[in-house]
């Protein structure tokens, strides 16, 4: 019911991105790093043009459409967060933990409908993996942080760092344009 009162229709084929964000930047020293959406998308097969988006960061959903139009961008019509703001204690952007779990789940039904799932280190993402395999299509996983150092220091201001990056790519498309 609730995919249905999101206007959610999945094309298909696709690929399940999932850019997680809202409380991967911790303070102090574990934080992990912000992806841009670009380095999702770089790992994709070149035929892939459906995406089925899941993120807890809404400025995730601005990025995909504002900097990749190309693609056929889906995801749920739910309230976000953007960037950090949630903190790694705000749950809830709805307001309504039951709200949330319901989302969950249509995001799990959805998600077997893909074959490509490129994701960061998660939980989530390891359960996304197996609702997808449980279809018992063969499943492409990848990892845009697969082989780097996961946490660290060095991550603290990747919010900041990414939404530099952003506003200048802006710039010099506005730039191109004009």
């Amino acid at each position: 019911k609730f995919i249905k009162q999101s206007a959610l229709h999945v094309s298909i084929p696709c690929a399940l991105l999932h850019v997680r964000r809202g409380d991967i930047v911790l303070e102090g020293k574990n934080s992990r790093r912000y992806y841009p959406i670009s380095d999702y998308l770089s790992m994709l097969p070149n035929a892939t043009k459906n995406i089925l988006l899941y993120t807890d960061d809404a400025n995730a959903i601005d990025e995909a459409e504002d900097f990749h139009p190309e693609y056929n961008w889906m995801y749920l019509a739910k309230k976000r967060y953007r960037g950090k703001e949630g903190g790694w204690k705000g749950h809830f952007p709805s307001g309504d933990p039951t709200f949330e779990v319901i989302a969950l789940m249509a995001e799990l039904e959805l998600a077997g409908q893909c074959d490509v799932l490129v994701h960061t280190v998660s939980n989530f993402a390891d359960v996304l993996y197996d609702e997808m395999a449980s279809t018992g299509k063969n499943i492409t996983r990848l990892k845009v942080d697969g082989g780097k150092v996961i946490g660290g220091s060095q991550n603290v201001n990747s919010a900041e760092e990414l939404s530099d990056l952003l506003k200048a790519r802006k710039k010099h498309v506005a730039q191109i344009v004009l």
